[in-house]
């Protein structure tokens, strides 16, 4: 993959050049990060707690068998779930996924390739539901045509919430990893006591919206790159690495 490549590619397919060029705690993040987008999705409360185990161990602030734990949590409710669940547990197995410190080789790509998958049968779904099969043919012989059409709506309704979702992901994942072919490199003087307090204040609670507070304080610092300033002062989204974040509290 070229750097021109990386910016014009419009699929978080970019998981797959990541792979073994960067950290286990980036990808776990970032497998969380997509698990975040879709917690209100989640049969059960503590799924979030998993993701939070999930996170705190990618940063060292937990330990492995806290992490399987939580990941045997999300893996005995889906072995009890009831057969009409079928693909609503989609999220929760992601969940599991993002929790599981046994096979992280491949962990980010499968996390978020579950969650599109989710995210697609539950647009197909949902306009099924607002356009039912039965309803169309309540006395009468059913139309094959007809379902053929009620089908081909369904699929466009997955393809375009996959595509959707494909989006967020995408920018996410550059919101953690920003340009792997060109990093930033830090600049001491940028670490200033009151830049470090912003970040260390931050990266826990996710309030971003102390970034552009944050790009003050390092333009009071002398940092004028436009990249930090920038994605400082940009929309988001932003996920826990985020990487100016991390820059400034030396976390990779």
């Amino acid at each position: 993959m070229t750097e021109a490549e990386w910016w014009a590619s419009t699929s978080p397919l970019l998981l797959d050049y990541l792979e073994g060029r960067s950290s286990d705690r980036k990808l776990r993040l970032f497998a969380c990060a997509c698990c975040r987008r879709v917690a209100y999705f989640l049969s059960d409360m503590s799924f979030t707690c998993a993701i939070e185990v999930a996170e705190r161990y990618a940063d060292g602030e937990a330990t492995p068998d806290e992490c399987r734990g939580a990941s045997r949590t999300v893996a005995d409710f889906l072995n009890s779930a009831p057969p009409e669940h079928d693909y609503r547990n989609l999220f929760d197995s992601a969940v599991g996924w993002a929790a599981n410190v046994d096979l992280p080789s491949g962990l980010a790509r499968r996390v978020a390739d579950t969650v599109l998958g989710r995210i697609g049968l539950d647009a197909s779904a949902r306009f099924l539901e607002a356009n039912p099969f039965e309803s169309m043919f309540p006395n009468t012989r059913p139309d094959i045509a007809a379902i053929a059409a009620l089908q081909e709506g369904a699929d466009a309704a997955e393809v375009a919430a996959r595509a959707s979702e494909e989006r967020e992901q995408l920018a996410l994942l550059r919101c953690i990893f920003d340009n792997p072919f060109r990093p930033v490199a830090l600049d001491p003087d940028w670490r200033t006591s009151t830049a470090v307090a912003l970040a260390e204040s931050i990266y826990p609670d996710r309030a971003w919206d102390r970034l552009p507070v944050l790009a003050e304080a390092l333009d009071d610092a002398g940092c004028t790159h436009p990249d930090v300033i920038g994605h400082l002062r940009g929309p988001g989204p932003h996920a826990r690495c985020y990487w100016v974040v991390d820059l400034i509290l030396g976390k990779s």
